[in-house]
């Protein structure tokens, strides 16, 4: 139990404002950087994933030049089937040569 409390003061310390968005009892179990799709729109949003306890979200906040914050979340308890896509950005690199 003491790593995973390490583990939630370290993700919330790098992840400012996530405390405030956080429900009661709710702790963060793991973060990484990736792309949020949701698949409603055209675009995927670059952010942080956070795992809590709860529920899984995309998650970022700025505060500078003017406030933003982008914060998607889905319910642990709604997920039925998780995949992970590889995108292969070769030809794009590919076309810059």
């Amino acid at each position: 139990m003491p790593s995973r409390i390490g583990t939630a003061e370290k993700i919330l310390n790098r992840l400012k404002g996530l405390h405030n968005n956080l429900q009661a009892d709710e702790q963060p179990l793991f973060s990484m950087p990736a792309i949020w799709d949701g698949g409603q729109g055209q675009h995927a949003t670059p952010c942080d994933i956070v795992v809590t306890n709860l529920r899984v979200f995309g998650y970022y906040y700025v505060s500078f030049p003017r406030e933003r914050l982008f914060l998607d979340a889905l319910p642990l308890k709604s997920i039925r089937a998780i995949s992970l896509r590889q995108k292969s950005f070769e030809p794009i690199f590919r076309e810059l040569l």
